[in-house]
């Protein structure tokens, strides 16, 4: 919990912070496709991606090269592979974990032409599970038990936008890592399979972590700023 204070108070403070000059104010909302899986010592061998939606809304506050970007985001992760269910059997299915993502992105951007923005961004990102469940040939079990309700992890990539005026659309393409992992002893009543079919299946010990590949469009709207203090007025 103090975790998520200090990062509240350093976006807080990050979006706010005193400059002498003055600074862009963008909102808007962003929405695309998500490719996920999972990584770790643990991870089985067969896993595959799962495809997704990702989408959801930002505020960024640029100067004329840098600037810093916080982001909520709802993330379809998971992935397809073979599933330990509860009654011993291995089954191969699908795994739907669920996420609101809170990216804090450092952005660094260059200006090839007036309405031709190109930007650069990496920082950390506090992912919060909403749902958690396995999907094999006999159904769906519940695994809101066996995953963690808060993931921390990074993500870094990079956009076009296009300015019209005040409005702008843009298109970034970003991966994700998790650095920490989404188990705890194990992932489910549905127990992930050992590395092979052949293993004999065990629990994890919360050593997997989640990746994704995401490609978003969207619409924004930008406002100029003047940053006295610590109180925002418009130019």
């Amino acid at each position: 919990m103090k975790q998520h204070w200090f990062m509240a108070c350093a976006i807080t403070a990050l979006l706010v912070a005193p400059h002498a000059q003055a600074a862009k104010l963008t909102g808007g909302v962003k929405g695309g496709v998500n490719w996920a899986s999972i990584g770790g010592a643990d991870a089985p061998g067969n896993v595959t991606n799962r495809t997704g939606f990702s989408g959801g809304g930002f505020v960024r506050r640029m100067d004329e090269k840098f600037g810093v970007q916080a982001e909520v985001l709802y993330v379809q992760k998971g992935f397809e592979g073979d599933i330990h269910t509860v009654d011993g059997d291995i089954h191969p299915g699908k795994a739907r974990l669920d996420y609101v993502d809170v990216p804090i992105e450092f952005v660094g951007r260059f200006n090839p032409t007036d309405q031709v923005a190109i930007d650069l961004f990496a920082g950390p990102s506090l992912n919060f599970s909403i749902k958690a469940e396995a999907e094999t040939e006999d159904g769906f079990e519940n695994d809101d038990g066996r995953t963690k309700n808060f993931e921390f992890g990074a993500v870094v990539g990079g956009g076009i936008e296009y300015m019209l005026g005040s409005f702008s659309v843009l298109t970034d393409v970003r991966y994700a890592l998790g650095a920490t992992s989404f188990a705890k002893v194990g992932f489910s009543g549905a127990v992930l399979a050992a590395k092979t079919a052949s293993e004999t299946a065990i629990p994890v010990k919360g050593t997997r972590v989640q990746e994704n590949l995401s490609m978003l469009i969207g619409l924004a709207r930008t406002q100029a700023i003047l940053l006295e203090g610590y109180t925002l007025g418009r130019i």
